[in-house]
């Protein structure tokens, strides 16, 4: 399932397409009435093969547990770009030494971990 960005992957989006976020969640009050915040449901391996998708049109055929970041992500730039997107879309920071030495499905669990937390 693609997603138009991360941050829409953890949003419950009703049929309007609009977010659902009422003004006493955003402002942190709750209470009996409240809806709860969203729970962040989607797998880091799907946002991150979103992104790379998205971001530097690699085919998803080619993203698979074994596949070393480095094929995916080809060169230096792509490296540092997308270190840049999964703080700015998760919040994660991801060594450029990980997205060099690490498989996929190594680096979506790292995310995952960190995600946890």
């Amino acid at each position: 399932m693609g997603y138009r960005n991360i941050a829409e992957a953890n949003q419950v989006v009703p049929l309007s397409g609009s977010p659902i976020v009422g003004p006493s969640l955003r402002e942190g009050a709750m209470n009996s009435s409240a809806t709860p915040p969203p729970i962040k449901t989607a797998r880091s391996a799907d946002l991150i093969a979103d992104l790379i998708v998205d971001k530097f049109q690699v085919d998803r055929a080619a993203i698979r547990a074994e596949t070393p970041m480095t094929d995916l992500l080809v060169d230096s730039l792509m490296v540092v770009e997308m270190a840049i997107a999964l703080k700015d879309e998760l919040g994660i920071i991801a060594t450029e030494d990980e997205l060099r030495t690490l498989t996929f499905a190594q680096f979506a669990a790292r995310v995952d971990q960190r995600r946890a937390r």
